[in-house]
């Protein structure tokens, strides 16, 4: 018998292969996404610490109680739901889109697109 050759696999085939979705925290996505407003470059910041984890990739953030955005990160950010403070990194008083991101435990997550939220839907944000 001739021993079969092994074949290694090719790297097209694992970058197909399917992308698990982010985990979610125990909170109903649904208040937050039916205030949407709608889609902003950038916003300014306030010293608020007030801030909601979705999922692994997004964060809504109150700079005001009835002001808040939906931070929508660029890619999933493990660890995220059990971030005990996150921080936003921003280079002045505005986070941008593709530019700002937010970091807790070491690790920094690029905000790639913002949501501004509003109206009488929008949730109160936490008492943190």
């Amino acid at each position: 018998t001739t021993p079969v050759p092994a074949v290694a696999p090719s790297p097209a085939f694992a970058a197909t292969a399917p992308t698990l979705p982010p985990k979610r925290a125990d909170v109903d996505p649904a208040p937050y996404e039916k205030s949407s407003v709608g889609r902003v470059p950038q916003f300014r910041t306030t010293q608020s610490s007030k801030w909601l984890v979705l999922d692994e990739k997004r964060v809504v953030f109150w700079v005001l109680n009835e002001e808040a955005y939906l931070l929508n990160l660029a890619q999933t950010c493990p660890g995220l739901l059990d971030a005990e403070k996150i921080k936003l990194e921003s280079f002045s008083t505005k986070v941008r889109a593709g530019h700002d991101g937010i970091v807790f435990g070491g690790q920094r997550c690029l905000i790639e697109s913002i949501t501004k939220l509003g109206g009488k839907n929008l949730p109160k944000p936490p008492k943190k």
